[in-house]
């Protein structure tokens, strides 16, 4: 009976163990998620001022477009569109390339009234939407890792629960963009 109670014990730590290293894996990603809803929050506190401060009318559609599908654009893409804009639009390269890391199209970015002297403002209600938009997907990270190890600790999940395998992939994606791109 000695040997068993020994052998209860140790699998008893190992379990703790395990949760012990679970636990500091969720810290970790928690504290990333965090991270950037922390430092998103003071760019959009500092931008938001920007903006009471010029007393312009908001170009909702750059807003929009970043709060809608985020920073999208890879390194290629924005090299090609820089190009492109900086010919077509006639603006400087350096505008070009702000311009471009958007990924807002050409027909869209013409639209803008004097966008020449616009660029500014229109990439700072552009970010203004992705940091948002960002902050967003880190939040359902966040709260998809507390859902997870809430359902770790449950005694009541069961394995035949029904998946959606599009939202689970979709996840999956918006958790790796970063790195896939």
């Amino acid at each position: 009976e000695s040997e068993r109670e020994t052998r209860e014990q140790l699998d008893q730590l190992q379990r703790v163990s395990a949760l012990g290293q679970l636990a500091a894996g969720v810290a970790h990603e928690l504290n990333n998620a965090i991270t950037v809803l922390v430092r998103g929050t003071s760019w959009i506190a500092q931008t938001v001022q920007l903006v009471v401060d010029q007393n312009e009318r908001v170009l909702h559609r750059a807003f929009d477009a970043g709060l809608e599908h985020g920073r999208r654009a890879s390194a290629a893409e924005v090299r090609q569109h820089t190009t492109i804009l900086e010919k077509k639009l006639g603006v400087s390269y350096s505008d070009a390339r702000k311009l471009a890391r958007t990924g807002l199209s050409e027909a869209h970015l013409a639209s803008f009234n004097d966008l020449k002297k616009n660029v500014d403002h229109v990439v700072r209600l552009w970010e203004l939407g992705a940091t948002i938009h960002d902050m967003r997907l880190s939040a359902d990270q966040a709260e998809h890792v507390v859902q997870s190890m809430r359902n770790l600790g449950s005694s009541r999940v069961r394995d035949d629960q029904p998946v959606d395998i599009n939202e689970t992939i979709n996840t999956a994606l918006k958790l790796f963009r970063g790195q896939l791109e």
